[in-house]
């Protein structure tokens, strides 16, 4: 009676394991279901960036730009970079989410959406300035405002 309480137990215990390792697994697919379609950058491009952020980090490394971006196209095709792009997604979104957005993706008009993405940011860059620009009086204004109505400082 005892072996089988423990045998009942055990086997309860294997089921439920190979129940969490095939959610893992599942899991994991649909994290790299979405990677494949949400990862449509070119590693050249991707490299080109990483290689201006790291050279405005450190502008000593400029001399060696080209080096700097040989290397970072070597990690941004690096099976070790798409695994950890992967697993950011497997951690932060659940195999539901990754389904849903997975479809998303797929469809032409997001696909459009993506391809328009830089031309969009740029436009509202432009925007965005033009607005400034044309409300840089007011600005001013403000700014003597607030130096007229600042105290001197005590000596």
């Amino acid at each position: 009676m005892m072996f089988s309480r423990y045998f009942a137990g055990g086997l309860a215990g294997l089921l439920l394991c190979s129940q969490v390792a095939a959610d893992a697994a599942s899991h994991r697919q649909a994290a790299e279901a979405f990677y494949a379609v949400a990862e449509a950058d070119d590693p050249r491009t991707v490299a080109n960036v990483v290689t201006n952020m790291i050279a405005q980090l450190q502008p000593g490394l400029r001399q060696h730009e080209e080096i700097l971006r040989e290397f970072a196209l070597e990690i941004v095709s690096s099976p070790e970079y798409a695994d950890a792009r992967v697993k950011v997604y497997q951690d932060l979104l659940s195999e539901e989410e990754l389904r849903a957005l997975t479809e998303l993706f797929q469809r032409p008009v997001f696909q459009k959406y993506l391809e328009l993405r830089v031309t969009i940011a740029k436009r509202n860059a432009e925007e965005t300035v033009n607005l400034f620009r044309n409300e840089m009086s007011e600005l001013a204004r403000r700014i003597n405002e607030s130096a007229q109505g600042a105290e001197p400082a005590e000596r």
